[in-house]
């Protein structure tokens, strides 16, 4: 997952930029094939177990409003950092009509590393929260064969996540340190859920 970082080159050029692409069909494919049915299959079994029949998608509505809070709470965050730009009515009470320009630091530039680091944040929450669940599923084990079978596959898959991680955060104009610290607390999960695991089992 480190290995992002020794990499001179530069984390928004062409070379690493088609890498990314590679990141994002990992990302896509870790929500669509693993994320998706693990959460489906959690809240059909929590149904069944209190014995409630739904005609109505709650699943499915609980993921889109999931969708849409983190939408707002980026957008709100994203306004709380942009510069107030000033009305009609106000730059016609400044001399010259509004006219004068006074220096400030091009606000794209902060924009775009704030919605960077946002989205960074909270993609680093959803994978840290769903490592956690992992390791509580391989904590869970009992067989000494499938504890193996589910041990390698979840090293694999983190593997390649860590790697698009890595790519992810630093392309969101993230600082190495900052990137090495979300690699470190995602690593941690895992052993934090296989623990909780073998503590509950």
């Amino acid at each position: 997952g480190l290995s992002p970082l020794s990499c001179p080159a530069d984390p928004r050029g062409p070379a690493l930029s088609l890498v990314s692409c590679f990141a994002g069909g990992v990302f896509l494919g870790t929500c669509l094939l693993d994320l998706l049915p693990d959460y489906l299959d959690s809240i059909k079994a929590a149904l069944e177990g209190l014995r409630v029949t739904l005609q109505f998608p709650l699943a499915e509505f609980i993921l889109a409003m999931g969708f849409f809070l983190v939408l707002v709470l980026e957008q709100v965050a994203l306004a709380q950092r942009e510069p107030p730009v000033p009305s009609e009515e106000t730059r016609a009470l400044l001399p010259g009509g509004g006219s004068l320009q006074t220096p400030s630091p091009p606000p794209l530039a902060g924009l775009s590393s704030a919605r960077g680091a946002i989205r960074a944040g909270l993609l680093v929450l959803a994978l840290a929260l769903h490592s956690v669940l992992e390791g509580l599923a391989l904590g869970l084990q009992e067989a000494e064969g499938a504890v193996l079978r589910v041990c390698l596959a979840l090293l694999l898959h983190k593997c390649a996540v860590a790697f698009s991680l890595a790519l992810k955060l630093l392309r969101g104009r993230l600082r190495p340190p900052a990137v090495a610290a979300c690699l470190l607390l995602f690593a941690m999960m895992s052993p934090l859920g296989v623990g909780l695991g073998t503590v509950v089992a």
